[in-house]
């Protein structure tokens, strides 16, 4: 009877600790990247870079469900401006290249959203208006966060999201091209306790 009670006790424990665990990627340290926990730090004499893929922290529903999110914040450490215009940006995820998509193209997706979700009960004008602010505030919220890599000042920062396709998802791993930089991320078990 004690070894039942022993058994059911271990199984219900690992089973509790598998329902906390979920799958995230994590970024895999070289001589040149740096890892602290799901974030991959990146220090020149001139910059410093850190990147993590993530939910974007957007209320729109559409855009945290079918994009992948990177955050990026990169820091001039220099007292001269340095131009980062021209620096590439690219994920290889499962042998294919995603480009970010661009920003105009996702407030298109927010327009739409709009759109189709404001057609419930045309005489209840409460609900709408709620929804339609709601809405707003997701325009306005990914326009800010949205990174646009340009020149960057002496001692300052930038940063932001840079949107994927959805499938790099399901990929086990990925490659992020971040100008002359690659950072290797690999999916594992993340304990959420």
């Amino acid at each position: 009877m004690m070894k039942i009670w022993i058994s059911g006790t271990i199984a219900i424990c690992c089973l509790l600790l598998t329902a906390c665990a979920s799958s995230a990627f994590f970024p895999m340290p070289t001589s040149v990247v740096k890892v602290d926990d799901t974030f991959a730090i990146i220090r020149t004499d001139s910059l410093l870079v850190v990147v993590r893929p993530e939910k974007a922290m957007l209320d729109s529903q559409i855009l945290s469900r079918n994009y992948f999110a990177i955050f990026v914040q990169i820091k001039n450490l220099s007292p001269k401006t340095i131009s980062l215009k021209n620096t590439s940006v690219a994920v290889v995820a499962d042998g294919f290249q995603f480009d970010p998509l661009p920003l105009d193209y996702l407030l298109k997706l927010l327009r739409l959203e709009q759109m189709t979700t404001q057609t419930d009960d045309p005489f209840n004008h409460k609900s709408s208006m709620v929804s339609i602010e709601e809405q707003q505030d997701a325009y306005v919220t990914l326009m800010r966060s949205y990174l646009v890599i340009s020149d960057l000042m002496p001692n300052s920062t930038m940063g932001g999201y840079i949107f994927f396709a959805n499938s790099i998802k399901g990929a086990s791993e990925f490659i992020l091209h971040l100008g002359q930089w690659n950072i290797l991320y690999e999916r594992r078990q993340k304990n959420n306790n």
